[in-house]
């Protein structure tokens, strides 16, 4: 009996962990094509960070558009600012597409700018679960 409770343990960690279908230490900002098709999972998860250093992760299914956003905060010449941005990621099959980004920084003497590209969002880890 102790050998079935080991085997069924076993088996419900390997279904939390999830499969790793793609890891980069530096992170990758363009298509990325993963290990396996995303149509033998139920979703993924993927791991992101901002190059300013922000982490974060997201879920997503197969087919499906998200967002991968941060914020970020901070002080340029003596003025306070916020800065809030975005990619648009598609996952399909194996790949995963980025779409389009951008950036909105909003400073405390009511000067704001706006890039409509975003390049700093790197993908560093996507696992698949079942």
């Amino acid at each position: 009996m102790k050998v079935l409770e080991e085997i069924v343990k076993k088996i419900i960690d390997k279904a939390n962990k999830g499969t790793v279908l793609y890891e980069n230490t530096t992170g990758s900002n363009t298509t990325i094509t993963l290990n396996d098709s995303l149509s033998n999972y139920d979703y993924i998860e993927i791991e992101f960070y901002q190059s300013s250093g922000i982490f974060n992760t997201v879920r997503i299914k197969n087919n499906e558009k998200t967002n991968l956003s941060y914020i970020l905060n901070g002080v340029v010449d003596e003025r306070n600012y916020i800065q809030i941005g975005f990619n648009i990621i598609e996952v399909i099959n194996n790949k995963i597409n980025f779409l389009k980004g951008g950036y909105v920084n909003f400073y405390s003497n009511a000067y704001r700018n706006a890039n409509f590209t975003n390049e700093t969002i790197y993908i560093k880890r996507v696992v698949g679960y079942k």
